[in-house]
């Protein structure tokens, strides 16, 4: 059945065809489905129609559909608004080695949990106290006098900057089963003798603060801990898009404890993509 969308300027709520809503880290995800069936393939006219109305709209990806196809301009100008044009035809492959997609009979994603366990610091300042700094990670602030949070948050806002690395440390390609490695995140300066962040755009210089209330500047800082890895299986479906040609390959699986589906594409240019949606925590259904 359609579903209503309440327009941004009007408030006034527009059909759409089809809409699927997820919530991805606490924010509502909304993809709208918009199909036509004609006899000819859908033009110009039509895409730029539906990429203005959703443009009004709540819509975070846009997904035009048409039985026989899109006119060259069309796609284009899908593309460029980027919305997918797809012209489904569900064609199984008869070279089932052709590509990556239709070879690879499952998938096994990997999901690490990097936990940090102990902090080291070098200071920038010569006269930081040896006490004060209480059983829990002491709160950073930076130099605009804003508090970003504890070194723990300050190190798990960080890391995700450097992935590659840790994933590298841990030997992530080699596990091929559960498994709980150590790392140790060193953060120093990209330039000078003070250690920085970015906030608003901005290179901000970090202060950890001591029970005496003075911030201190920070040249280096550790954090050691360790990486728990959880592998799953996820058995693969093949077929095909075969206007777009792009080979494509679903299965529904765990990943890290939780339900999830995954899609891997293929285009005859060797561009791939795999995606992974995670069912929220609070949804039974």
């Amino acid at each position: 059945a359609s579903a209503m969308l309440p327009s941004r300027s009007t408030g006034v709520l527009r059909e759409v065809d089809v809409v699927i809503r997820a919530n991805q880290a606490g924010y509502e995800v909304i993809v709208s489905i918009e199909a036509v069936a004609r006899s000819r393939k859908a033009d110009l006219e039509w895409v730029d129609q539906m990429i203005g109305k959703h443009a009004d709209l709540p819509t975070s990806k846009l997904v035009l559909v048409s039985e026989k196809g899109f006119t060259d301009d069309a796609r284009a100008a899908a593309l460029a608004n980027e919305a997918v044009p797809l012209a489904p035809e569900d064609v199984f492959t008869t070279q089932p080695d052709a590509d990556v997609v239709r070879a690879v009979p499952a998938l096994w994603p990997k999901v690490v949990t990097f936990t940090p366990e102990t902090f080291g610091v070098k200071w920038t300042d010569d006269d930081v106290p040896a006490e004060g700094w209480g059983e829990q990670p002491p709160l950073v602030g930076i130099d605009d006098g804003r508090i970003i949070g504890t070194i723990m948050d300050l190190v798990q806002r960080t890391y995700r900057d450097r992935l590659p690395e840790l994933m590298e440390q841990i030997g992530l390609a080699d596990i091929k089963e559960d498994a709980v490695r150590q790392f140790l995140l060193v953060l120093r300066p990209e330039e000078g003798d003070e250690l920085q962040i970015r906030a608003d755009g901005v290179p901000r210089t970090i202060f950890v603060i001591n029970e005496n209330g003075r911030g201190y500047s920070v040249r280096q800082l550790t954090a050691a801990g360790k990486g728990e890895i959880k592998v799953s299986k996820v058995p693969l479906t093949a077929g095909r898009l075969g206007e777009l040609n792009v080979t494509f390959a679903y299965g529904e699986g765990t990943v890290g404890g939780r339900e999830a589906l995954l899609v891997a594409t293929e285009r005859d240019d060797d561009k791939g993509q795999l995606t992974i949606r995670v069912r929220p925590e609070h949804d039974a259904s």
